[in-house]
């Protein structure tokens, strides 16, 4: 088994031939995972037209209170 050092040198070794970032390889999935965030200013962009627009989310009349909310 690597010590943690062994795979440290590795990884600044195999990046230093790629010319790349030890952290390179690690940050590609998490980027898959986490999307693009261009994506995400894409759908804010989107939200915001239909709150200027004055379409929303309907959802119906206010039946409780605050207190009834914060009841312990």
């Amino acid at each position: 088994m690597s010590s943690a050092d062994d795979i440290a040198r590795r990884a600044r070794m195999t990046a230093a031939q790629g010319d790349t970032s030890p952290s390179t390889p690690v940050a590609r999935p998490l980027q898959q995972v986490a999307g693009d965030p261009g994506e995400d200013d894409e759908v804010w962009s989107l939200e915001r037209g239909l709150i200027d627009e004055g379409i929303g989310l309907q959802v119906g009349e206010v039946t409780w209170t605050r207190d009834d909310l914060h009841e312990r």
